[in-house]
């Protein structure tokens, strides 16, 4: 009974599965390139979730803004922007900042949902991905 629609549901699982692949191997072709470019900046990092309250409006799936690591940074600090950034680090991020800006623009919501699931902060760094998962309470 209800064979051919749990033949559909794996198929549709199997797709899924292979357009995660697919695009973290892009995603991660394309943060190899940034990195080589940029070899100021050590990681890149952002936390995706769905939030449990939204002040009255809808809880939808966000991916947050990219926070960056700059290898001249001793202390391995993330910043998401040049405010608080450490005066000798500042030419560093605006080498990058537009960089930065434009891959960011390059994963949307629907993208990091996609390939990363809900509820994780994803680290990137020449070496690939490491996505740990993130309660946001």
């Amino acid at each position: 009974m209800f064979e051919k629609l749990k033949e559909i549901q794996a198929q549709v699982e199997a797709a899924r599965a292979q357009m995660k692949k697919n695009g973290q191997e892009a995603l991660k072709e394309a943060f190899v390139e940034f990195f080589n470019a940029h070899p100021e900046v050590s990681a890149l990092q952002w936390r995706q979730y769905t939030p449990y309250f939204n002040d009255g409006d809808p809880c939808t799936f966000r991916r947050n803004e990219v926070e960056v690591q700059l290898a001249a940074d001793e202390d391995g600090e993330f910043y998401d922007s040049d405010y608080g950034l450490p005066e000798e680090l500042k030419a560093d991020w605006d080498k990058a900042a537009g960089a930065i800006d434009e891959l960011e623009g390059l994963i949307d919501d629907d993208l990091a949902l996609t390939l990363f699931d809900d509820g994780v902060i994803v680290t990137a760094t020449i070496d690939g991905f490491e996505v740990v998962e993130y309660n946001h309470d």
